[in-house]
Formats: structure tokens, C-alpha cells, sequence
């Protein structure tokens, strides 16, 4: 594998009561990243690829594209600190603070971050290729996919959160709208829409936060007694 300098943050307290943290890596000569969160233990667990693309500078400002959401994170380099201007509604007015650098990421090593750009590319448009183009109702509930949900309620909010145990980590809360079979779901942090298709009790992923796994399938878990047509 290449050796590339990575420079290391951790994000300032995201999660009080939880010893639960988040991580950002730059890869420096690829201006390249990824932004993990990681349950603390005896051994660490990876627990979220939560965001991973291409940086590009606008300036005084970094933006981070992630490749999976097609939102841009956006930071600004304070002394060694990484003050977030724009991202999840947990690190608002929040830091990313240096950890310093090293010639190794596990991260690299585990995600292939080429590979899964080109595999998001083609499920994208095999799921696009076929939306059906009849109206298929919304079964409001909450859905998941491994250990991430999303909760729609009946008052056009919803909630995706990552499940550990019986602790909710809330990534991302905001309105939903339904426009013919695709959900879209607007994140107010970040100010851009996650999108999933729609189809009878399930939802796909097209762009949106989700764990690196087989499927972009999210199984209705438990349903509300509302359907949206």
C-alpha cells in the first residue's frame, strides 16, 4: 500500500455522556479525507464512515465534497484548529483539534475510496434506470439499514441516527418531502438534500449518510399509522 502523510483531528466533545468521538483524516499530497466516528474502548471500534471525498480550498476556506451525500462540508483553518462553518448539526461551532500527523490510516486501508465512487456511480444510476413511474405511497415509520435509521413523523421531520446499544447518536435532523417516488430528506446543517427511493415498505440510498455495507437498503423497522401518497 502507498505511504501518504496524514494529518489527524478529533472533533471537540461531539457527543457529551457518550465517550464516542469523531475523527477527521487529511491525506495531504491527494487532498483527499474521511471523517469516522469511532466508539472508545478497550479497542476502538469503527462505527461510521460518515463522510469521505475530495477537498478543495476557497480562500480562507476548505471544502470537503463528500462523495456518498454530494454536500459540501465547509471549515476554516484557525491556528492548528479546524473551526466547522457548515456540517452535521452536531459539530456546529465546534473544532476539529490537530492530533498531529503520520505516514499510516487504517481508514485507507479499509476503504477504497475510488472503488466505492465508482460502485455509488453504478448503483445510482441502476436504481435511477428503474423508478417506477407509478406513485408509490410512504409507510411513515422509522427505517434501517445495519445500525442507521431514519425516522419519518408525521409532522415532515425526520431524524437519521446511528444505534449502539440502546443510545441514539443523532447525525442528522431536518423536513421531509416526498416528490413522486423519491424521498428527499433537508438537512438543515448542512443546507443540501439527502435522496432515497421509495418503494413499498423500503428505501434506497441515491445519496445520503450510510455505513459501507452490501446493501443501500433501509427495511421498514417499525411503521406509524400514516401513510403518505
Amino acid at each position: 500500500m502507498d505511504r501518504y502523510l496524514v494529518s489527524q483531528f478529533e472533533l471537540e466533545n461531539p457527543f457529551p455522556k457518550i465517550d464516542i468521538s469523531c475523527y477527521l483524516e487529511i491525506f495531504d499530497k491527494k487532498n483527499e479525507y474521511y471523517i469516522t466516528i469511532v466508539e472508545n474502548g478497550d479497542c476502538d471500534r469503527y462505527i461510521l464512515f460518515l463522510s469521505f471525498g475530495v477537498i478543495e480550498f476557497e480562500e480562507d476556506k476548505i471544502i470537503f465534497k463528500d462523495i456518498r451525500t454530494g454536500c459540501d462540508l465547509v471549515m476554516t483553518k484557525v491556528g492548528k484548529e479546524l473551526f466547522v462553518n457548515k456540517g452535521y448539526y452536531f459539530m456546529k461551532n465546534k473544532c476539529f483539534i490537530d492530533r498531529g500527523k503520520s505516514n499510516y490510516s487504517e481508514n485507507y486501508s479499509m476503504l477504497d475510496m475510488k472503488k466505492e465512487c465508482q460502485r455509488k456511480i453504478r448503483k445510482n444510476n441502476s436504481y435511477l434506470n428503474a423508478l417506477n413511474l407509478n406513485q408509490i405511497p410512504l409507510q411513515l415509520g422509522d427505517y434501517k439499514n445495519g445500525c442507521v435509521h431514519i425516522d419519518l413523523d408525521i409532522a415532515f421531520s425526520y431524524r437519521i441516527y446511528y444505534l449502539v446499544g440502546k443510545t441514539k447518536i443523532h447525525l442528522s435532523l431536518g423536513k421531509w418531502a416526498k416528490q413522486g417516488n423519491k424521498l428527499l430528506l433537508q438537512d438543515l446543517s448542512l443546507d443540501c438534500n439527502f435522496v432515497y427511493l421509495i418503494k413499498n415498505n423500503y428505501l434506497y440510498s441515491i445519496y445520503s449518510p450510510n455505513e459501507i455495507n452490501d446493501t443501500d437498503r433501509y427495511s421498514l423497522d417499525r411503521l406509524f399509522p400514516f401513510i403518505m401518497r
